[in-house]
């Protein structure tokens, strides 16, 4: 939990950026545009009632860390933020990003240093450190400080959480009619969906936006040198990154193989019509070898996602939406003891897709601080014959404070 001196720095930041909050998406530079400090804040808490434990401990036919994930049933601190950006000149900047969930100890989201050059045909920059991957709004956004309270399941058969690591990334944004993008980067993947000994993968981002659309794809090709799972029939404590395969064969099952990932996602927008659509698709496509006590045998697996959004703003104050999900997953593991291989590391899976759909509405209670919000949402998850209704409410605010530089 963070500390009493973390937490009143908190409450200061948000006394001090009330009057001036600006709303900021998950992924978004925290630098200023121009030579100054910007300092930012974020808290998003959550009460759930589900009938059972929410999310899904586990996703049967996902190969995942094998640890279950947190119940939120009750209330609790879902996400809180700190950040601060500098920028000493026009073109180099440095941010910073704390945060921590109800039962997590302080972690480091973003530790990243940007130099950039703006011309009439666009803005290039070169980023260097610890941040977000770039995969597209879209997708980005899901889950984090959204109008839903829950991560897509899509969102996590692929990551198992938003994708955090160190990098180097180039950006250029175009300023034609079609306000093009991309994002060309070298990671240090170190965590799910790779692997604790760390090895440096690609992930090439593609965008544009005209109008009122705007499209984003994102490929990612990762080697996974002994990633560990930890084997579902056991009693293992929680853990937010894939063990080792150092660890004893009775804990864990080891992958050792190769993993893609890609990703499209699409959004209608329109300033005259206060309806927005989005849609996006994720797949993770992984071959190679798992063993673990019980077998040993070679595997190939194929995980689909996706998910729709409709939002609908009657009045300035109000946001009403919906969202439909849907998650499968193929599996083929073959070699001695497969069987019993497949039932330690959970990937023997109903025939039924996962899905969850929830309906949500949101309201500003300040018309002067558009950032806070409170939420309201129900909705039913179904993973394989276990239905699970829920009902959530939620408190969410962002915002920044800037401080130019003479």
């Amino acid at each position: 939990m963070p500390t009493a001196k973390f937490r009143s720095l908190l409450l200061a930041l948000c006394g001090l950026s009330a009057a001036t909050a600006q709303a900021h998406s998950p992924g978004e530079s925290l630098l200023p545009d121009s030579a100054g400090v910007q300092f930012g804040a974020a808290i998003a808490w959550s009460w759930i009632d589900a009938k059972h434990p929410l999310p899904s401990p586990r996703l049967p036919g996902v190969l995942l860390t094998g640890a279950a994930a947190d119940d939120r049933n009750g209330s609790g601190l879902e996400h809180g933020v700190l950040s601060v950006g500098l920028r000493a000149t026009d073109w180099l900047g440095v941010q910073v990003a704390a945060g921590w969930h109800d039962e997590g100890e302080v972690h480091v989201e973003s530790a990243w240093i940007e130099a950039r050059h703006t011309s009439e045909q666009g803005e290039l920059q070169l980023g260097l450190g610890r941040n977000l991957l770039p995969v597209g709004d879209v997708i980005q956004a899901a889950g984090e400080f959204d109008l839903f309270g829950l991560e897509p399941l899509a969102k996590r058969a692929a990551f198992d959480g938003q994708w955090i690591d160190d990098g180097i990334n180039l950006n250029w944004q175009g300023f034609d009619r079609w306000q093009l993008r991309m994002n060309a980067g070298l990671w240090r993947t170190g965590k799910f969906p790779a692997a604790p000994e760390a090895r440096w993968s690609p992930l090439l981002q593609l965008g544009a936006t005209a109008g009122a659309w705007q499209f984003d794809a994102f490929a990612a090709r990762i080697r996974a040198p002994g990633r560990g799972s930890f084997i579902m029939l056991s009693e293992n404590a929680h853990s937010h990154g894939a063990p080792g395969c150092d660890q004893s064969l009775s804990e864990v099952a080891c992958f050792e193989g190769r993993v893609t990932l890609a990703g499209l996602s699409a959004r209608w927008h329109a300033d005259a019509h206060p309806l927005e659509v989005s849609a996006a698709m994720v797949t993770r496509r992984e071959h190679g070898d798992l063993h673990a006590i019980n077998g040993a045998g070679r595997y190939r697996s194929h995980v689909n996602g996706g998910w729709i959004d409709l939002r609908w703003s009657p009045t300035e104050r109000w946001t009403v939406g919906a969202r439909a999900e849907r998650l499968t997953a193929s599996n083929r593991l073959s070699g001695s003891g497969a069987s019993l291989l497949a039932r330690d590391t959970g990937l023997l899976q109903s025939d039924r897709p996962a899905q969850r759909i929830s309906l949500a509405a949101g309201w500003m209670p300040v018309p002067d601080l558009p950032t806070l919000q409170l939420t309201v949402e129900a909705g039913r998850e179904r993973i394989n014959d276990q239905h699970n209704p829920f009902a959530m409410l939620r408190l969410l605010w962002r915002g920044d404070f800037e401080l130019g530089l003479p």
